[in-house]
């Protein structure tokens, strides 16, 4: 998929499983992903902001270029895929087609899709709360640790306040309206 060329941007990247089947069926498929995360936006120099794994899909929130998201995402979907059809005694495509990255706008987009993705689990009635989800970035961005993950939830609380604190706080607005008012499932399909 060619996209435009960019500056830094805050994208929202999603893909799922092909055929809708589950990518993580066990916590070390969890693990691998993530180790394989660290390692891509590494050595593409992206910022990882969040990030949900569910069953069969995941979204991430990456601060990046065009270009570096480019190669973090090439990187990420083609390793995770040997390392599932290696283990699985599969061939073929591990995920339904290329990733999708929409650009978000302003701050507070950023600000209402990172809230999308940390109530993908809740939505999906996995958990009650979204800091309970282990597998997502909702324990830093909701004030209850580091998670699975290390993920700062300090750049997206600056852009959104003049300070760390007024911003946290208007997250947790967003958070809470995101709660009451979900997004469109903008991945085609169930959050589950």
């Amino acid at each position: 998929m060619r996209r435009k060329k960019t500056d830094s941007t805050i994208w929202h990247v999603y893909n799922r499983g092909a055929r809708r089947l589950e990518l993580f069926h066990e916590e070390a498929d969890f693990r691998r992903f993530l180790s394989i995360l660290e390692e891509a936006v590494s050595a593409a120099g992206c910022l990882v902001w969040a990030f949900c794994l569910m069953g069969n899909h995941y979204h991430l929130i990456l601060s990046a270029t065009s270009q570096q998201l480019t190669e973090c995402m090439k990187r990420l979907n083609h390793r995770y895929s040997l390392y599932h059809n290696a283990k699985y005694g599969l061939k073929g495509h591990a995920f339904e087609g290329p990733y999708q990255a929409h650009p978000q706008r302003s701050p507070f987009m950023a600000a209402y899709r990172v809230a999308y993705v940390l109530l993908n689990p809740v939505v999906a009635g996995l958990v009650e709360q979204a800091e309970d989800y282990r597998w997502s970035s909702g324990l830093p961005y909701l004030g209850a640790g580091d998670g699975v993950l290390r993920v700062d939830p300090n750049p997206l609380f600056q852009l959104l306040g003049d300070d760390p604190a007024t911003g946290k706080q208007r997250f947790q607005e967003i958070f809470e309206y995101q709660l009451q008012h979900p997004l469109a499932d903008e991945s085609g399909g169930s959050t589950a």
